[in-house]
């Protein structure tokens, strides 16, 4: 578990600003008078007061729980969620603003997809519901994984057996990445178009 001192470097991070920025911002906009040079005493270990933990916590947009580091969750309503799913609030914030966006249109030329009125969260749900799935996950894993013992586990729904003696790490990557990937998001993708025909014969 991360502690306050980890947190709050991490949150710095995140900003990509100095300790200098981070700390004229935080004067400026609290009754709090925070010098870089105290910002830096709670950086290498220095515990909060409260008081000060409430203003960090609303600076950074984070739970004071998060802050501390009690809690995983950025956000205090997503909380039960990570706990439950562990993803992380990243990961909820992207499928969230998933609701509100359209499949787009890149060339305004395109006719393709101007009567597709699904939201991305029912592309997301047609992909995450998909068979084919885990396997895509399990292949993705490996292909970005430097070595490779294992291509796709026996109860996968899409499996391959090869050899990868004096095959180099390069190769290897390419194979899976051109090979693998490439078949199984062919068969995500066949698979939703099936169940897309299916769905609007009923």
């Amino acid at each position: 578990m991360a502690n306050f001192k980890d947190r709050l470097r991490e949150l710095i991070k995140e900003k990509n600003k100095t300790q200098k920025d981070v700390a004229k911002e935080i004067a400026e906009c609290s009754n709090i008078e925070l010098s870089p040079q105290t910002l830096s005493y709670y950086v290498n270990g220095r515990e909060p007061n409260y008081e000060l933990l409430k203003t960090l916590a609303k600076y950074f947009d984070v739970s004071v729980d998060y802050l501390i580091g009690y809690s995983d969750a950025k956000k205090a309503e997503n909380e039960k969620i990570i706990s439950d799913l562990g993803i992380n609030d990243d990961a909820i914030r992207i499928i969230q603003s998933l609701r509100t966006q359209s499949v787009s249109i890149t060339d305004p030329e395109s006719y393709v997809l101007k009567n597709d009125e699904r939201q991305l969260l029912d592309v997301f749900n047609a992909f995450v519901s998909d068979n084919y799935f885990m396997a895509f996950l399990t292949a993705l894993k490996i292909s970005t994984h430097p070595t490779v013992d294992d291509i796709i586990p026996n109860n996968s729904p899409f499996q391959l057996k090869t050899t990868y003696t004096n095959i180099s790490k390069a190769e290897t990557y390419a194979f899976i990445n051109d090979k693998i990937l490439k078949t199984i998001l062919d068969n995500v993708i066949d698979s939703i178009k099936d169940n897309i025909k299916l769905n609007s014969k009923q």
